[in-house]
């Protein structure tokens, strides 16, 4: 159920990314977490938040 649900989502992200052409995207591994590990919140958020740092700064020294 849980690889059903990824493999589905990942499909709506590609959509969502191909269509809507973002300047930047962030991308966080999926092996962060599992669809049900709620109580990783907080990991899971500075992962995003350093991933998010890293992909800025090279927009911003490439752009």
């Amino acid at each position: 159920m849980d690889q059903a649900l990824a493999t589905g989502m990942l499909k709506q992200v590609e959509y969502a990314i191909e269509k809507g052409k973002p300047d930047v995207v962030i991308s966080v591994s999926r092996d962060v977490c599992g669809t049900y590990d709620f109580y990783k919140a907080k990991e899971v958020i500075e992962i995003g938040r350093y991933s998010a740092i890293l992909e800025l700064d090279k927009v911003k020294f490439n752009g």
